[in-house]
């Protein structure tokens, strides 16, 4: 039971953190593991580009000429790096907006977070 007596409205959630510091050492963690992820998948991205160019430099035909096979080349890698960076930040910002609510497989917790107003209380 949470009961405010005050004359003020407040706010509260139930953390999976006892604090603020332990919150962001975990998603600093959770971070730092992105990044190399992505710099292992931006690796394996350009180690297979290389091998995609060399065997297509072996298998042209006479429609496209070097240069051309080149810059087509260029643009694909260009689009999959572009799209990988794109897909890690999205994920690094769903990292560093999440709230790090409770969570637990046997104990559930309802609500999780809310607004007690002034002189109320609320069983949770």
């Amino acid at each position: 039971q949470i009961v405010n007596k005050s004359s003020v409205p407040v706010e509260f959630s139930w953390r999976a953190f006892q604090t603020e510091v332990e919150e962001n050492k975990k998603k600093s963690q959770l971070i730092a593991q992105l990044n190399d992820e992505e710099s292992e998948e931006r690796m394996i991205l350009e180690e297979s580009n290389l091998e995609e160019s060399i065997a297509e430099s072996l298998d042209s035909d006479d429609s496209y000429d070097e240069d051309e096979l080149n810059r087509k080349q260029e643009r694909a890698q260009t689009k999959a790096i572009t799209t990988l960076a794109r897909k890690y930040q999205s994920i690094r910002k769903a990292v560093e907006e999440d709230l790090m609510l409770f969570q637990d497989e046997i104990f559930t917790i309802e609500p999780l977070q809310g607004k007690l107003w002034p002189n109320t209380e609320i069983t949770c």
